[in-house]
């Protein structure tokens, strides 16, 4: 089953066509301090099973 999720602004689209190899929650101090939130959650996909596709003129920093 292939998902698919995008931004509020629609300028990055992230297309998943394999299951997850692992999915866990990081509270480290690196991932709080990161992200300012208390955890955060990290999903690992197989190689290939992941495609970040930008819209025009869109780039990640």
């Amino acid at each position: 089953m292939t998902h698919v999720g995008h931004c509020q602004c629609g300028g990055v689209t992230v297309t998943l066509s394999a299951e997850p190899v692992d999915a866990c929650y990081c509270h480290c101090s690196i991932c709080r301090r990161s992200t300012g939130a208390p955890l955060i959650a990290v999903v690992v996909m197989p190689e290939g099973g992941m495609e970040i596709t930008l819209a025009e003129g869109v780039t990640l920093n």
